[in-house]
């Protein structure tokens, strides 16, 4: 088993937190092919076998482990130290949901972004359970709502709300983080699954 981080924004740590997120999508940066060396286009690597593709993933295969960055707080008198530094005997605050380490002082300091955050202060742990590569305008309304996204906007001729809706609420998303236009770009994404093996109480 093998363990690796990797970072959510605060609406996805809460959905995480929720247990409504049991999927995230990482968009492709062309991989080595494990046992000839070269380097693959996405396309290319979708047709090798399942363990092949399993062996390219930059964040593991079923059963590995990732360890969750997000943003947080240490103590405003630590303000000046490098996150890896900060005592460990003091509180941090998650900027997520608010949620606090206890520990000394207030945690009250600077926010400090999800790419700083040391393994010893993450607090969520998830096992992947499957690992896909595909293009992102395969996933499904079922994967939208396993990525945590909400409808948006609700349809105003359903009665209810329409699955494409799903669908909307995880293309913003998806722009928000990626920028105007990368969903109609259709990338090749790295499809993770996973359950969360530990998590804040």
């Amino acid at each position: 088993m093998r363990e690796r981080p990797i970072s959510f924004s605060a609406p996805m740590v809460q959905a995480l937190l929720a247990g409504v997120k049991t999927q995230t999508r990482r968009t492709y940066k062309p991989r080595k092919h494990p046992d000839f060396g070269c380097e693959m286009a996405a396309s290319e690597l979708a047709r090798e076998p399942k363990h092949v593709i399993e062996r390219c993933c930059p964040y593991g295969a079923p059963g590995d482990r990732l360890w969750v960055r997000e943003a947080f707080r240490g103590d405003s008198s630590h303000d000046r130290l490098p996150p890896s530094e900060l005592p460990p005997a003091y509180a941090v605050r998650y900027e997520a949901d608010g949620g606090v380490r206890a520990g000394l002082g207030e945690a009250d300091g600077k926010r400090r972004p999800p790419m700083f955050m040391p393994r010893r202060l993450s607090r969520i742990t998830l096992e992947l359970t499957e690992v896909r590569l595909e293009q992102l305008g395969l996933i499904s309304i079922a994967d939208c709502i396993a990525e945590g996204a909400q409808p948006l906007p609700p349809d105003p001729a359903c009665s209810q709300v329409c699955p494409e809706d799903y669908v909307a609420g995880y293309r913003a998303i998806w722009e928000r983080i990626n920028g105007a236009g990368s969903w109609d770009a259709n990338p090749w994404v790295w499809a993770l699954s996973f359950r969360v093996v530990n998590g804040a109480s």
